[in-house]
Parts: C-alpha cells; sequence; structure tokens
C-alpha cells in the first residue's frame, strides 16, 4: 500500500499521522481504511461531529434513522416535546434539550410540522390544543 505522500509501506498502518501529516483511519460506515490529512481530523474531532466518514456516500448513510428517513427528531421526541410544552417548560430549554432550533420547537409545539404524530396520551390531534 502507499502513503498519500508516496512513500511504500506493506502492511504498516499506523494509527498517528508520520511525517507528511496524514492519518490513516478506518470509515465508521463501511470500516474502509483511508487516509486524511490531520488538520481536517482535528477540525471534526473539535467540532464535534459524526465520524469519520470515508466519503459523503457514508456520511449520508449514517445520517439516516432506522425508519430511512433523515430526521434528528423521532415520533417519540416530538410527542415529549408537546408534553413539555403543555407543562410549561421554557422553548429555550426546549431547543437546548432535543438540540433543535427555535423555529423548529415552535413549528412542532404549534402543530404545524409533524402534524401525524399522536401525543403521548394517544390522541392524535390536527391542531393545538385549547388548555
Amino acid at each position: 500500500m502507499q502513503r498519500p505522500c508516496g512513500k511504500k509501506t506493506k502492511d504498516f498502518f499506523p494509527e498517528h499521522s508520520h511525517q507528511c501529516g496524514y492519518l490513516q483511519l478506518t470509515c465508521v460506515c463501511c470500516q474502509k481504511k483511508f487516509w486524511r490529512r490531520a488538520g481536517q481530523e482535528r477540525d471534526r474531532l473539535r467540532r464535534k461531529l459524526a465520524g469519520p466518514f470515508c466519503s459523503r456516500s457514508c456520511q449520508s448513510k449514517s445520517r439516516t434513522n432506522k425508519s430511512g428517513g433523515n430526521y434528528k427528531l423521532t415520533p417519540e421526541l416530538v410527542a415529549k416535546m408537546r408534553a413539555c410544552d403543555r407543562k410549561g417548560v421554557p422553548i429555550k430549554l426546549m431547543m437546548e434539550t432535543f438540540q433543535v432550533s427555535r423555529s423548529c420547537v415552535y413549528d412542532i409545539v404549534r402543530y404545524r410540522k409533524w402534524k401525524d404524530v399522536a401525543d403521548l396520551d394517544g390522541i392524535r390531534r390536527s391542531s393545538r390544543p385549547v388548555i
């Protein structure tokens, strides 16, 4: 196998960078070994991003949930969010807890998004309930 800097190696796969500044990593999606600049990997770790991934294809595969969608939230979390709203939990606290934006929280608790999700009490509402 040849390193990105042109140096040849046989079965030696260093886990740390060597003289050319590249790291050999293993993709968390497909388990493929690949090389990446040490600075790029340091930035990924500093920003607390998932990975490492060998390609954008593997990165997008990891984002999908079990149902195949590309969502941060699940129906269970949406129901919990609406229950928190009914209990009077501030939107800012819900933003931090569920790691979504203010507009996302607002749209969910006002039944503008995720309309088809039943609440924790099992009732499916089409608009915000009057309390």
